[in-house]
């Protein structure tokens, strides 16, 4: 059994640094390992919009990232075909989303495109539902295997740790944000947080220092107003992309993690902060709740002082040592080797027919 893994996107700087990026890179990893403990498949990483690379070389091909409104499925399938789609966030919410005319007609095709997959792989059984419900694929047709976190437990010295402290001018107590600021992310009712408990908070990803943007499109009015209204108050601290290491150090040194979105398809910044042995709170959204909510404290997105309550409780040693805990435990449960077997499952499924 020969696969052919898209890697389209990761050769794209803008992606491969986020979460598809990162979600390829470590479903591949995982995959490779397996393959060599089941010695019947291998796997490669291609880039599944150059048509010349195929030639007969695989059985079946896995986009691990599918987009509503551009084109990156092909309209009629050579070989049987695998599609991760990550979330429906556009579809549900598309006021904030709005696709444009040539948006819509891109989405037909790709709803078409995706309809002719043999299988679809997605990250959480909400947005199993939600695939069901926006997309029209019948539950028989995807898989749910949950990501697993992609920063590792490391010990640092201090001398690390200090470096990192100094290198971003960090208080001694932060909340920790990542990731982008696009308004399912929520960031801006975080920063009101911050803001009216007089707590730091540390933002890190490439959105929130970006200058070269349309100020006028409606999807970037979140983080016009982040820019314009809190980036430069002194409670917060955009720190723009870091590698993995500095990012596994900003983690550890954070008071907590928030991950305050009105919806995640998943949530992989709570996740390696659970792996890391940081404290978290989740807004109450479907997918973070289902994936979470028992290792977290919870808020109602739009509720600011529940927010600033959790925030609160966590300064109980007590409090703050049950929920390290709970999320240490619960970081075990998804792992990349986990997420790989389940697609490797689905390979052999799509493959059998």
């Amino acid at each position: 059994m020969r696969i052919a893994l898209d890697n389209g996107l990761i050769s794209n700087t803008q992606h491969a640094v986020r979460g598809v990026g990162n979600y390829t890179s470590n479903l591949y990893k995982a995959l490779t390992q397996l393959s060599v403990e089941k010695n019947n498949f291998e796997i490669s990483l291609v880039d599944l919009h150059n048509s010349k690379v195929l030639n007969g070389k695989y059985d079946l091909v896995h986009y691990p990232f599918f987009d509503f409104f551009f084109h990156t499925l092909p309209l009629s399938k050579k070989l049987p075909t695998v599609v991760t789609v990550h979330d429906t966030v556009p579809l549900i919410y598309p006021e904030h989303y709005p696709p444009g005319i040539k948006g819509g007609i891109r989405l037909k095709l790709q709803t078409a495109a995706l309809s002719r997959a043999d299988a679809v792989i997605t990250v959480s059984e909400t947005s199993k539902r939600d695939i069901t419900r926006f997309l029209g694929i019948s539950g028989n047709k995807i898989t749910v295997a949950y990501n697993g976190p992609t920063l590792s437990p490391q010990s640092f010295t201090k001398t690390n740790l200090d470096t990192v402290k100094n290198k971003y001018n960090l208080p001694k107590k932060y909340l920790l944000y990542v990731g982008d600021v696009n308004w399912n992310k929520n960031l801006n009712s975080l920063c009101e947080a911050a803001i009216k408990i007089n707590t730091s908070l540390v933002v890190v990803g490439k959105m929130a220092i970006n200058s070269e943007y349309d100020k006028s499109h409606i999807e970037n009015k979140p983080l016009l107003e982040f820019q314009e209204k809190y980036s430069k108050h002194e409670n917060i601290i955009s720190v723009g992309y870091v590698d993995d290491e500095e990012l596994s150090m900003l983690y550890q040194l954070s008071f907590c993690y928030c991950q305050p979105s009105w919806y995640e398809g998943f949530g992989l910044g709570v996740l390696n902060a659970m792996a890391l042995g940081t404290p978290t709170i989740i807004s109450k959204t479907q997918s973070l709740v289902e994936l979470f909510g028992d290792a977290s404290l919870t808020f109602e997105p739009a509720n600011i002082n529940q927010l600033c309550s959790a925030i609160q409780r966590l300064s109980s040693k007590n409090v703050r040592s049950m929920q390290i805990n709970k999320g240490v435990q619960l970081a075990k449960n998804y792992t990349w080797a986990r997420a790989a077997k389940n697609i490797y499952e689905t390979y052999l499924q799509v493959l059998s027919k």
